[in-house]
């Protein structure tokens, strides 16, 4: 990060109510990536954050990467260095088992494998669990009961397309099929109900329609969900306390966020929202009240949305917005109160940057007491002919973004460009020469800008 001097001049800022609860948004890992893909996110008891996710550098190689909250910092790591020579995406999908060790299931692209990694409390256990497949794409991860033994869910290229398939660890890795009738096996999501049955939702490619698969005693069934039109991309699913399956998708015809219920008799069908083309990369949650939360992009207006369902309507919410571009796909995850986690990926400048959000208070109690929240300051003096302080303030370690513009709209200084941790920062400024500016303070999720005048 780096800061220049100059004087300012700022109006009253409004702040936003210290109890509110927002979104906050923060960055995870802004190491200049070419690409970074496929996030998936859990939360443990402690409810502390932890993402798998591709990273790229320079379109070379690929790296299987994790994230760990820890309560206070990220620390992140390297799992698999071996995913791509390169740079080609790879998927992967995160659980955590009783003892918060994480279990990640991805694939391989240099060789087409599905891999799955255990962490054993000291470093990361990395095995083949399908060395056979002819490419792959598409992969979710569960854990019975919160533990072992996993199963996985995914696709593979067969000989009449993309293959849906099954593997589960029983002292080995047994591998099934679900469907291979046409091209099935894109956007696979899995999920468990109490009894540890697998519940598969998938976009069957051939027919363009949203299916679902259920393990039965002796064979998988298979349903359709929804037919009409383009319909099941980008689909998650999720099952609630009286094990019905959830499931959160995107409608190709129309552009639409679509949800589908299973009440124990039919489907039922209903669209979330359908201003611009929404719904991309969902990803769906249910909580303890059997509501769903579902992340989604809306890429008509650039930004990543959150849509809650209360039971009678839907709520929606703008998450994060960007500026370029965004890997278009998320993972929502509940903590123990409910409130909604989500990861994605978002291009900055050119680069890829893994991005979190939580949902919560917008302020932190500092240790002298008081809040800290995103603020942009006044200046003092003010005006100034000299030297003058400057600062703002954010609750939680995000980019920050600091920056001067001249009437015309062209950047002039910037004062700051990093990653802040969270409180107060305060620099000394000096310098511009006479007459008005504007000063614009930008994070993920908050931007403010400021009428500056400078005087000599």
């Amino acid at each position: 990060m780096k800061f220049l001097t100059i004087a300012v001049l700022c109006c009253t800022m409004i702040s936003p109510a210290l109890s509110a609860d927002e979104w906050q948004v923060e960055t995870v890992d802004s190491s200049n990536n070419t690409d970074l893909h496929s996030p998936s996110l859990a939360m443990d008891a402690e409810d502390n954050a932890h993402i798998s996710y591709q990273e790229c550098i320079l379109w070379v190689s690929a790296d299987l990467m994790y994230a760990y909250n820890n309560g206070s910092s990220w620390d992140i790591s390297i799992v698999d260095s071996s995913v791509s020579s390169h740079g080609l995406a790879c998927r992967s999908s995160i659980a955590l088992s009783s003892g918060v060790n994480a279990k990640i299931a991805y694939t391989n692209n240099d060789n087409g494998f599905l891999k799955y990694a255990s962490w054993n409390g000291s470093s990361w256990d990395v095995g083949v669990v399908d060395g056979l497949c002819d490419g792959l794409n598409y992969v979710s991860l569960c854990l019975d009961d919160g533990d072992d033994p996993p199963s996985i869910a995914y696709g593979d290229n067969g000989t009449t397309g993309q293959d849906l398939m099954y593997a589960r660890f029983e002292s080995q890795w047994l591998i099934s099929a679900i469907e291979i009738s046409g091209d099935v096996g894109y956007y696979v999501s899995m999920a468990l109900d109490s009894y540890n049955t697998p519940h598969v939702s998938y976009y069957a490619a051939g027919l363009r329609n949203l299916k679902y698969a259920v393990l039965g005693p002796e064979f998988w069934q298979i349903s359709t969900v929804e037919s009409s039109g383009d319909v099941g991309m980008c689909n998650s699913i999720a099952i609630d306390s009286n094990d019905r399956p959830h499931i959160s998708y995107y409608g190709e015809t129309s552009g639409n966020l679509k949800y589908a219920y299973y009440d124990g008799s039919s489907w039922n069908i209903s669209v979330v929202e359908t201003t611009g083309n929404v719904g991309l990369g969902s990803s769906i949650a249910v909580d303890s009240n059997n509501h769903p939360h579902i992340s989604y992009f809306d890429g008509t207006n650039d930004c990543l949305k959150y849509a809650y369902h209360n039971g009678s309507t839907w709520e929606l919410s703008v998450v994060d917005a960007f500026d370029e571009d965004a890997d278009l796909s998320s993972s929502i995850a509940l903590d123990s109160e409910d409130r909604p986690h989500i990861s994605f990926a978002v291009i900055d400048g050119g680069y890829y940057l893994l991005r979190y959000a939580y949902y919560g208070p917008v302020g932190i109690e500092e240790e002298e007491g008081g809040y800290v929240e995103y603020a942009l300051s006044n200046v003092i003096p003010n005006p100034s002919a000299g030297s003058a302080n400057v600062s703002f303030s954010i609750p939680v370690s995000c980019d920050v973004n600091l920056d001067v513009f001249d009437i015309t709209g062209r950047k002039v200084a910037e004062l700051a460009d990093g990653v802040f941790s969270s409180g107060m920062h305060e620099t000394e400024i000096n310098g511009l020469t006479s007459g008005i500016y504007f000063c614009t303070l930008r994070t993920g999720a908050f931007v403010d800008t400021k009428t500056l005048v400078v005087i000599k």
